[in-house]
C-alpha cells in the first residue's frame, strides 16, 4: 500500500504542472510514466517513483518555477490598528492626551512615522508607533500587566491612573496651602 503524505501530494501536483507546462499530450505522458517506473499513473507511485518521474521531466527541459515565498507582511492589519486605539485611548484615560479622536491618533502616527494614512503603514512603521504609545504610557506611571488579558489591562490603567491621582492631590494641597498662605498675609 502506497503511504499517502503532503509530500506526496506535492510531488504529484509538481508532476502535473510539468505535464501541463510541457504540453505533453497524455498519451506520451503516460508512456513516459510506465518507462521510468513501470506505472502508468501518479496515484500508484510512492514519493521515490514520483521522484524519478521529477528527476526525468527536469531531463526532457522542464524548467520547475521556484517555490512561492511566503509574503512578508507589508501593510497593517486590523489587529495591529486596534491595538494602537487601545493605547491611544488609554493614554487619553490618563489625561495624557486632550483629543482622543481618530484623527488625532492619526496625526500623532504620522508624525512619529511619516505616513498620513494607517492603512498605509508597513510593519516596521507600524512597530514604531506602538512602541512609542508604550514608551508614552510608561512615562504616564502605566507598567504593562504580566499577563495580557482585557482585565489586566484595565487594572493597569486604573493603577496608573490612581498613581497620576495621588501625584495631583499632593499637588492640589499645595496649591491650596499656598493660597491660604496668601490669603492671610
Amino acid at each position: 500500500m502506497i503511504k499517502k503524505s503532503p509530500q506526496r501530494n506535492s510531488m504529484i501536483a509538481r508532476v502535473k504542472i510539468a505535464q501541463k507546462e510541457m504540453r505533453m499530450a497524455d498519451d506520451a505522458y503516460r508512456a513516459m510514466l510506465k518507462r521510468i517506473t513501470g506505472k502508468d499513473s501518479c496515484g500508484k507511485m510512492d514519493v521515490r517513483d514520483l521522484d524519478k518521474v521529477i528527476t526525468e521531466l527536469k531531463r526532457l527541459g522542464w524548467k520547475p518555477k521556484p517555490p512561492k515565498r511566503a509574503k512578508v507582511k507589508t501593510t497593517v492589519d486590523d489587529e495591529q490598528v486596534v491595538k494602537i486605539r487601545a493605547l491611544w485611548m488609554s493614554l487619553w484615560q490618563l489625561g495624557a492626551v486632550r483629543d482622543p479622536s481618530e484623527p488625532a491618533m492619526q496625526n500623532y502616527v504620522a508624525r512619529m512615522t511619516g505616513i498620513k494614512k494607517l492603512q498605509w503603514l508597513q510593519v516596521d512603521h507600524i512597530n514604531k508607533a506602538i512602541n512609542s504609545l508604550y514608551s508614552w504610557l510608561r512615562r504616564e506611571g502605566w507598567e504593562m500587566p504580566d499577563v495580557r488579558t482585557d482585565i489586566n489591562w484595565r487594572i493597569a490603567v486604573l493603577e496608573a491612573q490612581a498613581k497620576k491621582l495621588d501625584r495631583l492631590d499632593d499637588e492640589v494641597l499645595k496649591q491650596l496651602a499656598r493660597r491660604a498662605f496668601q490669603k492671610h498675609t
